[in-house]
């Protein structure tokens, strides 16, 4: 049920397929093509999928966001082709922000009301860096499910298909509106030799709005279901299989292990063995590496521990970091990991592991 050509066929013109699968893990997912992907998203074609847990926080007022960006032509009628190669190494940077598909959402809030904003960044290769004025922002949950307790933030960056789960006690008066901004995100390590380009400039740029109504809202506490939370990996999981991303620029080749997909060898692993892998970035760009069909959990980011315990299938690998990562590795099947910089999918920075 992946929808991954290497393991199904792709719905034909006119046709029709049922996708049947279990929603094993509660959480905030989306769904998309895996066929001329970088311009399929880009048109819009993806949706959410929210699986909830059962004793999962309930409050008055939840929104799901899908946070994304357009290169529009120089009209502002059409999307614009992807006609360069730097493009297509670099990913494609849109100059309109959206959220949920429009360029001037704006939402009315309560005062003192407690919302659990779900976001997922459906870009194609924009990493948004976000802040809500005036608010204190709390995570509460990652792409597979809920923290074991809430992270606050100041600002929050989601990755190329990240999802966030994240509380705000709305503060204010009636009238005064809030914007979700973003800040710009650089993808090149600062020494990178690669000239790189923001069709929306070196600011910040607002996402969307809240608008404080007249009516005062409750708040709500946060209780978080701990029978999801992350597990208690030991550390001493064995290392199935280090993946080595990088990049020729000069070639306009991208790869993992050296090769570029279909080339990749398939990573072979046991099912439900708790089980860890290394991503190591040897390039100057940051990725954002996807698993698909087990979720995960990051142990160590050259060393060091991530801000957030959750669960996770998508992860940012920044320029010559090495992350490694721990699995269940209880749904088995061959699936695919990639780079969810469309754009770098689609040059072949893909390749499969094989659950057994």
């Amino acid at each position: 049920m992946d929808g991954a050509i290497r393991m199904m066929d792709m719905v034909p013109p006119g046709g029709s397929f049922t996708y049947d699968l279990p929603m094993q893990d509660a959480g905030f997912y989306w769904y998309h093509p895996h066929m001329s992907t970088e311009q399929d998203l880009e048109r819009g074609l993806y949706g959410r999928v929210i699986v909830r847990h059962p004793d999962e926080p309930r409050v008055d007022c939840e929104l799901p966001v899908v946070l994304d960006d357009i290169l529009l032509d120089e009209d502002s009628l059409q999307i614009a082709p992807q006609d360069t190669d730097h493009m297509q190494l670099m990913g494609r940077l849109g100059n309109v922000l959206m959220a949920n598909g429009r360029s001037d959402r704006r939402v009315e809030v309560k005062a003192g009301e407690t919302m659990i904003l779900r976001l997922v960044n459906a870009a194609n290769a924009r990493y948004f860096d976000l802040t809500l004025e005036g608010q204190q922002m709390r995570v509460v949950g990652t792409d597979g499910g809920w923290l074991p307790e809430e992270v606050p933030v100041d600002h929050l960056v989601l990755g190329p298909g990240e999802r966030a789960i994240v509380a705000v006690d709305w503060v204010g008066a009636p009238g005064d509106e809030l914007r979700l901004m973003n800040a710009r995100f650089r993808l090149h390590d600062e020494t990178a030799s690669m000239v790189e380009y923001d069709p929306l400039g070196e600011g910040e740029n607002p996402v969307m709005r809240f608008v404080i109504g007249d009516e005062p809202g409750t708040p709500t506490p946060m209780v978080l279901p701990q029978d999801d939370a992350p597990a208690a990996f030991t550390g001493e999981e064995p290392i199935a299989h280090t993946w080595v991303l990088d990049e020729q620029m000069e070639d306009g080749i991208v790869t993992i292990d050296g090769q570029s997909y279909p080339d990749v060898p398939t990573v072979m692993v046991d099912a439900n063995v708790p089980t860890s892998f290394v991503i190591q970035n040897d390039s100057e760009m940051h990725h954002p590496f996807h698993l698909h069909g087990n979720r995960f959990q990051v142990r160590s980011v050259d060393g060091a521990p991530p801000l957030f315990d959750g669960w996770k299938d998508t992860f940012d690998i920044p320029p010559f970091a090495s992350v490694q990562i721990t699995s269940e590795l209880d749904n088995p099947g061959e699936w695919m990991v990639h780079c969810h910089i469309l754009e770098h999918a689609e040059l072949g920075m893909a390749g499969f592991y094989m659950v057994e």
